[in-house]
């Protein structure tokens, strides 16, 4: 074998080496891509679940009586008291606003840990990104997920309405 045969047999190598590593980091990147969807969707997943589950409860404690109250919203809880009553845990609240402020390290079917944070507050027709300082008819749930695994924080959010 001469020596041009060589450079060129060198030269095979080198670019069957550029195309290996080509080839592997694509393959590596289309992995990480893979994983990451699975951990949003998980998040989303999680999130979703306590969205759902605030669905279930009455809109406002006050409501939990056997009569309706005469001055609604004002008899609603006020902004500044929402958040677990006195004596409730979770899963036992009994009104959205219990979830007010809570947070919770929660597991998916897939072994990924979360962290979960809710916010709840009241919104007015006229603004539902942003919190009120008085009482409406209308309270808006944020649901925070995090996780070392995820690469940003995924937040949803969803809106209650009071329906009397």
């Amino acid at each position: 074998m001469g020596k041009a045969e060589l450079l060129i047999l060198l030269g095979a190598i080198v670019i069957w080496g550029i195309f290996t590593l080509s080839v592997n980091k694509a393959r590596f990147n289309n992995e990480v891509s893979i994983m990451q969807s699975q951990f949003e969707i998980s998040a989303v997943g999680i999130a979703n679940s306590y969205l759902e589950e605030a669905k279930s409860k009455a809109f406002d404690e006050i409501l939990l009586g056997s009569s309706t109250p005469s001055t609604l919203p004002d008899e609603f809880t006020a902004p500044g008291n929402l958040g677990i009553d006195t004596g409730e845990i979770y899963p036992n609240f009994d009104d959205i606003d219990d979830f007010h402020n809570y947070t919770i390290s929660d597991t998916s079917a897939e072994g990924f840990v979360y962290t979960v944070s809710i916010t709840v507050g009241y919104v007015a027709t006229s603004d539902f990104d942003n919190f009120s300082t008085i009482r409406t008819f209308y309270k808006r749930m944020n649901v925070t997920i995090s996780s070392p695994d995820l690469s940003n924080n995924l937040n949803l959010s969803r809106i209650y309405p009071y329906i009397g």
